[in-house]
């Protein structure tokens, strides 16, 4: 881009407080997609899963971290659900169904000149969100101001791939080609078309520890074969895993889409079209080969309490696929008018996404390494660091778990439910609007215009969730291998540790299941598949969700301007009107599918949303920033007309769930404070505090039953409506609040001779604390808000000069809790298991070289110190129960070339 000012130059001149990565920022790190940029910026975190964002919930939480990439962003210490994402100023579809969050994977980090993080915003502005929002900016023709046609390239490896055998040809970890072209054309130089196109290959191999959320116990009981905790011991460092599962992740995303931008700019008007379109195709395949418990037995302690030994070890080979097929579209036109005193912008926008799944899930056991079910102890050994659980084995139990003849199907005979599964997911989202802005001219010196303007958009989501297990009551499945050995579907080999584990052709596994008649599927209408109509009804339509929402806002903002001083009140308003339309089914005494019929609910809501923005700006290199704003975000559709379902104990107690169209949105009273101060050189320093206040929390929960009759509480608040029935709807948590110090700040060294005055230092810190009351047994007031680490800092040195640009960077951020849980036991005592992120750091290095005017090479590596990228534990300071990702490092070359 010619004559485009530095992020920090932006920084200081916008009107509200943000963080920009531009074009040059982007380009020089090696982030897989600009979700991992964007965390390089002050009160910026990435997330690689969330609850809300893994179609599938939490058991997908572990899949979706092993692609080895940033999903999502946390901004200021609260999670995606509660920011915004837009692209070119409107907003964007997003087909998650349980969630608001944009997943920014879906994007490599092309094709934008900048994205802007807001921290605050005014009348103007979107108000729905609570974190913040991000603005994507394209790139047009006009903001390059000359003509170019180029081509940039990148190859990857990638350690784990090779390691593994999973990928082993020279660029194992995929690549990426972008083409770029702009040109400005006219008799005044009046047109201007942008177009940027990208491919992008990108394959991943994970090594992961897998304890499966409910598969732990409590080492020290009471009584032991209830489970009662030893209230003398943290919950958290009295548990012990009942499953030890390393399992092996790898896959690849074919990525591909591009940027288009038409405008005209006449004398008193302009015209501009945007164009975006986005798709991902993901397939990935985990095999597990883990040690599962099947039996408990207590050993009584001098002091009267019980130890537990988890015995009765039974082998096990679990394969499991998380693909995903994700689209994003977005169109927008509009025109801009000056008229005398009056100036208008008008956008027209519309938006489509669409994020489907179709998985498969295969399990077979040996039963051989411990035929008496009383002998051979999972006795947990850490090694390594983080600590990774492992079994101790003698040579003739390693040669019996290597046996692949010895593992049989699962079935629901032998282990409780099949092992065979598919589980299909079809969401979509529309979203179209309209825009409208004004300022008018009012020719007062202290106040010069008066802004306002309008918006209004519509969105229509459906989302479809399809489940079946495949189970043969009179032995295994028509076509089913009777041993692992044997099974058609092994198409390689590889060893996780010393433990054989065979490669299996996941898309011959997904034909053989559709070729399964429905007779042997099974479902929550009850039984096995008969054909009824009341069973076909179900089939079709439970777990259909369909819901429009409209919104319609309308601002006013008065700027202000006293000799150096701005201040700008304004006031929003928002009108939000979500209709719901989901299936309602009944059961009969035996709680099997009596019926159903599809049912609605609505739900309205009118946000007023004041501000108050003052700017002091003593000279054009400082600026000195306070303000007060409002903003706001509904709870996600899922949550205000999920499907109404209902569970049956058999000892006539039911529990019914469904959505809560009386939830309240989530509320923020936001208050900031910052300084900004440059130097000629373009060196940088700012700093800035926050304070938020949030009314009727709402966040994510766990939610799962353990075998031992135990449940998790999750955020669907309980009432007994009846002695025979309970009823589970969501409800609103209590008041939160997050407050917190950023600091950031470049440092170039001009002041140096020669060669090396194109030096630089960089760097930024985040510190914040997070409270809040969740209305929750066993959750005590003041826990953290989810995704808010106390602290998160990066540090870059580099040197940047025409020729070269190179680039040593370090990001670290700090533990954060990520799921809240409880685990409330037959006595009826509840304790505090909550999911932990533990800290996660990455250094990455690169360089690119200008070979010659239009010819340049790069090189590039990440994560050069092989740290791990998901690593999360129940409980903040335990090691027990963890679950942990390793990607390993990775090594781009890349080239660019312009015509």
């Amino acid at each position: 881009m010619t004559a485009k000012k530095t992020s920090e130059t932006q920084q200081l001149n916008a009107k509200n407080d943000v963080s920009i990565a531009d074009a040059k920022f982007i380009e020089s790190h090696p982030d897989n997609n600009i979700a991992e940029t964007l965390a390089r910026l002050p009160g910026v975190n990435v997330l690689s899963t969330t609850i809300g964002g893994s179609i599938g919930g939490s058991s997908a939480m572990i899949d979706n971290a092993s692609r080895g990439e940033g999903q999502f962003l946390s901004v200021r210490g609260i999670g995606p659900d509660y920011t915004q994402s837009l692209i070119d100023g409107v907003n964007v579809a997003n087909a998650k169904p349980a969630s608001r969050q944009l997943q920014l994977s879906l994007m490599p980090p092309l094709g934008f000149s900048e994205a802007v993080v807001n921290k605050t915003g005014q009348a103007s502005d979107s108000a729905e969100w609570v974190s913040g929002f991000v603005d994507f900016h394209t790139v047009n023709a006009f903001d390059v101001g000359h003509d170019i046609i180029s081509l940039k390239t990148r190859g990857e490896f990638i350690g784990k791939g090779y390691q593994y055998g999973t990928q082993r040809i020279p660029f194992n970890g995929g690549g990426t080609v972008q083409g770029e072209y702009s040109h400005v054309f006219g008799n005044n130089r009046q047109f201007g078309i942008h177009a940027v196109g990208y491919y992008q290959s990108r394959s991943f191999t994970s090594l992961t520890s897998n304890e499966n959320e409910g598969n732990w116990d409590v080492i020290n009981s009471l009584t032991g074969s209830d489970h009662t905790p030893n209230p003398n011991i943290p919950i958290t460092k009295n548990l012990t895993p009942a499953q030890i599962n390393p399992q092996l992740s790898y896959g690849n995303s074919q990525r591909y889409g591009g940027n288009l931008a038409f405008d005209w700019h006449g004398e008193n008007a302009t015209i501009f079209f945007r164009g975006s379109y986005a798709s991902s195709d993901t397939t990935q395949t985990t095999i597990q080969r883990g040690f599962q418990s099947t039996n408990q037995n207590w050993l009584l302690q001098p002091n009267g309490t019980y130890n537990v030994q988890e015995v009765g070890v039974v082998g096990s080979y679990y394969l499991d696929t998380n693909p995903e097929i994700q689209t994003l579209g977005i169109l927008q036109t509009g025109f801009t008018l000056d008229h005398d005193w009056l100036h208008s912008k008008t956008t027209a926008f519309g938006s489509l996404a669409s994020d489907d799944e179709d998985s498969v899930n295969l399990a077979y056991k040996n039963f051989n390494l411990d035929p008496s079910g009383n002998t051979m102890t999972l006795s947990p050994v850490y090694t390594g660091s983080p600590g990774t659980p492992t079994l101790a084995l003698s040579s003739s139990q390693l040669a019996e778990f290597n046996n692949l003849s010895g593992y049989i199907p699962q079935t629901n005979a032998n282990w409780g439910f099949g092992g065979t599964e598919e589980t299909k997911y079809k969401n979509n989202q529309s979203v179209w609007g309209l825009k409208q802005d004004f300022s008018a001219d009012t020719h007062l010196s202290f106040l010069k215009k008066i802004l306002f303007g309008a918006k209004y958009y519509n969105t229509y989501r459906t989302a479809t969730n399809r489940d079946y297990t495949y189970d043969n009551s009179d032995g295994y499945l028509p076509g089913l291998a009777s041993s692992l050995s044997d099974s058609n579907f092994i198409n390689g080999s590889t060893s996780i540790g010393n433990y054989l584990t065979p490669l299996m052709n996941a898309g011959a596994l997904r034909d053989y299941l559709h070729s399964v008649p429905l007779s042997y599927a099974s479902a929550s209408y009850g039984g096995n598949w008969t054909g009824s109509a009341v069973q076909t009804a179900y089939n079709e339509n439970a777990n259909t969700q369909m819901s429009t929402e409209s919104v319609t806002a309308a601002y006013i903002a008065l700027p202000f301007e006293f000799n150096r001083i701005q201040i700008t009140p304004g006031f929003r308003y928002e009108h939000a009107d979500i209709r719901n339309t989901f299936w309602d089914a009944s059961y009969d005494d035996s709680g099997n599918v009596s019926g159903g019929h599809f049912a609605k609910n609505r739900t309205t809501y009118n946000e007023f949303l004041p501000s108050l923005f003052i700017a002091y700006r003593p000279t054009a290199f400082s600026v000195y920033r306070a303000s007060f704003d409002t903003s706001y975000v509904m709870p996600n559709t899922f949550l205000l007309g999920g499907s109404r379902t209902s569970t049956y104990d058999g000892n006539g107690v039911y529990t019914i769930q469904e959505g809560n169209p009386n939830l309240k949105p989530v509320l923020s009273r936001n208050f900031d404070l910052s300084g900004q101060w440059m130097s000629r050189d373009g060196s940088s320093f700012a700093m800035g505090g926050f304070y938020k206040l949030l009314s009727n929390y709402l966040f994510d929960a766990g939610n799962s039953t353990r075998t031992d009759g135990t449940h998790y509480v999750s955020s669907a608040a309980t009432t007994n409506v009846s002695p025979q029935e309970i009823l589970e709807t969501p409800r609103n948590g209590g008041s939160a609040f997050v407050y917190g110090l950023e600091m950031s700040g470049i440092k170039n060294m001009s002041f140096l001779p020669g060669f090396w005055k194109h030096l630089f230092v960089s760097g930024n810190v985040t510190l914040q604390r997070s409270h809040a009351n969740l209305k929750i047994a066993g959750i005590p007031d003041g826990t953290p808000i989810q995704y808010a680490p106390n602290w998160m800092y990066n540090l870059s040195i580099g040197y940047q000069s025409p020729r070269l640009n190179t680039n040593l960077s370090f990001r670290r951020s700090g533990a954060f809790l990520e799921t809240y849980y409880t685990y409330s036991n037959s006595n009826g005592k509840t304790f505090n298991i909550s999911w932990w992120d533990q800290p996660i750091q990455r250094l990455d290095y690169s360089i690119n070289y200008k070979l010659t005017k239009r010819i340049s090479l790069g090189f590039s590596a990440q994560n050069l110190l092989g740290d791990v990228n998901y690593y999360a534990t129940r409980g903040k300071n335990s090691e027990k129960i963890p679950q942990i990702v390793w990607t390993g490092r990775s090594y781009f070359l890349n080239m660019g070339i312009d015509f």
